[in-house]
């Protein structure tokens, strides 16, 4: 039994017009336990529907989502999400928007504070817990967005484009920080990304799947041959061979996988 499965989603929506429009159409894609996943396709191509519609945030028009076999139906605390906006409430310091999260979990208040405290010195914010969003730059907010996300223990993080407002410095940074977060737990969780990034695709993903223009459909699959850590075959010709396998299938717009 796989851990995540998207089962031939699709999502469609109906114009004023009674017009009938596809989303995505007839996506299936598989997050074992212990993978990173990366959705990729252009944008408006549907990848945050889809991601919203495994989050429980959105149900599809046909096709489903499992979770250990069992149909996503509704919001699963086992299931969190990092946004591309931040998403921070900004009346609330860095440490209570990574508390709100843990609201409705069965622990003290002590214990509380123990998981956001050692969560923030994980990203780089052991000093800032104090601070509004307002006084961040837009990484360190994203950094409370992940340590926010993670604060449950969940065994399958989304990451809808959580980069893409970053400067490159910035966002070089925070991928290589995300994997370390990731190895940590890798046996038994799962990360999916979406991006329209080739190059983020390859660095962080095991796999990606391809995906083409609006309606947005799964057109390859590549499982990326690089060893980890990553990093230190960035850039290097090894690294792009496998970025053209990727750029090879959104140029063909066929059904491949290689």
């Amino acid at each position: 039994m796989h851990l995540l499965e998207i089962k031939s989603v699709n999502k469609i929506y109906t114009t004023p017009e009674g017009e009938k429009v596809y989303a995505v159409k007839d996506v299936s894609v598989i997050a074992d336990a212990g993978e990173f996943v990366a959705i990729l396709g252009p944008s408006g191509c549907g990848k945050s529907t889809l991601l919203r519609i495994t989050a429980g945030l959105d149900q599809p028009t046909t096709g489903e989502v499992l979770f250990h076999g069992q149909p996503i139906l509704a919001p699963n605390p086992r299931i969190t999400m990092v946004f591309q906006n931040f998403a921070l409430l900004p009346w609330k310091t860095v440490k209570e928007n990574v508390l709100l999260a843990l609201r409705s979990r069965p622990l003290s208040d002590l214990e509380k504070e123990k998981i956001a405290d050692n969560l923030l010195d994980k990203v780089g914010l052991r000093n800032f817990e104090h601070h509004y969003p307002g006084e961040l730059s837009g990484g360190m907010k994203q950094r409370v967005g992940i340590a926010r996300a993670l604060s449950v223990n969940p065994e399958v993080l989304l990451l809808d484009e959580p980069f893409s407002a970053l400067d490159e410095v910035t966002a070089l940074d925070l991928r290589k920080q995300l994997l370390d977060l990731w190895q940590e737990k890798k046996a038994n969780d799962s990360y999916v990304l979406i991006t329209h990034l080739i190059e983020e695709a390859v660095l962080l993903a095991d796999t990606v799947y391809i995906m083409s223009h609006r309606p947005g459909e799964i057109i390859g699959k590549v499982r990326i041959n690089l060893p980890r850590p990553r990093f230190q075959h960035h850039r290097t010709k090894r690294f792009f061979k496998e970025c053209d396998k990727i750029q090879a299938l959104l140029q063909q717009n066929t059904n491949i996988t290689v």
